[in-house]
């Protein structure tokens, strides 16, 4: 269910009409302030966070590159940042060596 609203009204709407049918997945973007309960109250299956995870690391990305501009330097921001190694797991890097070990070519 999409909504473009600030509030919850066409979401409430939308799920009377609907019956439970079948799950229902909202993204909060907009409808932020109502609380989780709420929307499960209303009957909404999943809630999916997934904008203001992306918005968050914008803005800290725009934080970092601001402050590595402006010093010239990564040595201020390395403590704040992830460490390489947490983005390879990210990546799941591991079934990826194990993929090139059995594939590639020694």
């Amino acid at each position: 269910m999409h909504s473009k609203r600030d509030d919850p009204s066409e979401i409430e709407a939308f799920m009377r009409a609907w019956k439970n049918q079948g799950p229902v997945i909202v993204v909060p973007t907009k409808y932020y302030k109502v609380p989780t309960q709420q929307l499960r109250d209303m009957g909404v299956s999943v809630v999916i966070w997934a904008n203001h995870n992306l918005r968050a690391s914008v803005s800290a990305m725009q934080s970092v590159s601001s402050r590595i501009y402006a010093e010239q330097s990564l040595t201020s921001v390395e403590s704040e940042v992830a460490p390489v190694k947490e983005i390879f797991r990210l990546q799941n890097d591991a079934e990826l060596q194990e993929a090139e070990k059995k594939y590639l070519p020694k």
